[in-house]
């Protein structure tokens, strides 16, 4: 038995240990597809060290460099997005002198080292691979805070094109930069540059050629042409103007509407989780103050607003799945759908997600969900070698996917377990 097993079933496979020790135990070309968000340079410390020797009764988090002094060659600060906000890590703890052994990427005392780090992490995820498999790579940029091997304080690094390159510069195919936009980003206190709102995805493949299916992910097309028939001739430009400062004979071609899914589908689903919260009906209109509750979870009954939803959310605590379907406000200006499809094109707008328990970073589902259609068919196995809080595992699974993940935490593979158990796992 493989020694950093932590639960295996037909479906999900979860590995407990340093993601190249395991990928190592793996079969060459054994992998259809990996779709992976490996941890930000910098960003964040997961908590997985372990400390050798020293005092033990020492938390080893009592000192922290204050902002503004000079690093040396055991302390390193850098940011992340936000300047001035990053991680506090050292090697030796300044308090007890215990030295920190920690496998995690990330916390690399340099860029470079980082970068080369990430170059031999998928190395091994190449040997993995199929042939005619993809890797598609989710990464975020940082900033530095003080010189330090040629970056000024301030500098963006660009770090998501410094792998992207390295692990082109080590054979693999980078076939395409995704730019993964954020309609709701994380507020940022900076006043010197825009607010960052995108993040890349990468595909990069093994081979020259490999599996992709563009119809599994393609996108309807729209044609304006019966609405710019209608409008011809008139000054009323109805795209250019917020709905309320429309004259009322040109509202009627503007139309708000959701792509929401069976009502019996979301009755079930919010009945699962109103369930689980131990909350009644009653209590759920108490709460809103309104009897419009009643007929969210009646058969053939009412949809909650968008905001609605929100508040439902907080309320039940249920997962982001139908997020995207029932908060999104769609405009209608005379657009009609030919009922043609196109390609899909390479700036996925996309709102992030939370879950509950969760480490900092949890993918949205739909951003997975895009990667493995096109990379796989059904019964094809996915890798997620940053599995994390187990959003692409979880996809993997409901598209019928065999799913493996990798984490050094029990607590993130915990959380894996608890999002795919519904699906079998147990």
């Amino acid at each position: 038995m493989n020694e950093y097993l932590y639960s295996k079933n037909d479906q999900v496979t979860l590995y407990k240990g340093n993601n190249v020790d395991v990928l190592k135990t793996l079969p060459a070309e054994s992998i259809n597809c990996v779709v992976t968000s490996p941890p930000y340079y910098n960003l964040r410390d997961y908590g997985s060290a372990t400390w050798i020797g020293g005092d033990a009764n020492c938390d080893h988090k009592s000192i922290h460099a204050k902002r503004g002094m000079n690093p040396t060659n055991d302390y390193v600060k850098q940011s992340t997005s936000n300047e001035g906000m990053g991680v506090d890590f050292y090697t030796t703890c300044p308090m007890c002198n215990a030295m920190k052994q920690d496998e995690q990427l990330g916390l690399e005392a340099t860029p470079k080292e980082y970068v080369e780090n990430m170059v031999q992490v998928f190395k091994e995820v190449k040997r993995v691979l199929a042939k005619n498999g993809t890797l598609w790579l989710n990464l975020g940029d940082s900033y530095s805070t003080f010189d330090n091997n040629g970056y000024k304080p301030k500098d963006l690094m660009g770090m998501p094109w410094r792998v992207a390159f390295a692990l082109q510069d080590d054979g693999w195919y980078l076939r395409q930069d995704i730019i993964w936009h954020k309609p709701a980003p994380m507020p940022e206190s900076v006043r010197d540059r825009c607010t960052k709102s995108h993040e890349y995805i990468f595909l990069l493949s093994k081979s020259a050629k490999y599996y992709y299916d563009a119809d599994a992910i393609k996108e309807p097309t729209v044609s304006a042409k019966g609405f710019t028939e209608r409008m011809n001739g008139n000054k009323q430009s109805i795209e250019q103007k917020p709905y309320a400062v429309i004259e009322p004979e040109f509202r009627k071609e503007i139309i708000e509407y959701r792509d929401l899914p069976e009502h019996n589908v979301i009755k079930e689903y919010l009945s699962e989780w109103r369930n689980k919260a131990n909350l009644t009906i009653q209590e759920i209109e108490d709460h809103f103050n309104s009897q419009a509750p009643h007929h969210w979870f009646e058969t053939n009954g009412s949809y909650p607003s968008a905001v609605d939803w929100e508040e439902l959310k907080l309320l039940l605590g249920f997962d982001d799945f139908w997020d995207k379907r029932m908060t999104t406000i769609y405009e209608k200006s005379g657009m009609k759908q030919t009922g043609e499809y196109r390609n899909k094109r390479s700036v996925w707008s996309i709102n992030t997600a939370s879950y509950k328990d969760s480490h900092f970073a949890v993918f949205p589902k739909e951003l997975p969900m895009n990667c493995i259609k096109a990379g796989t068919r059904e019964g094809d196995v996915v890798l997620d070698l940053f599995a994390g809080s187990g959003t692409t595992l979880q996809v993997a699974q409901e598209l019928g996917r065999k799913a493996i993940g990798i984490d050094v935490k029990a607590e993130f593979l915990d959380m894996c377990l608890e999002r795919t158990k519904q699906m079998g796992l147990f």
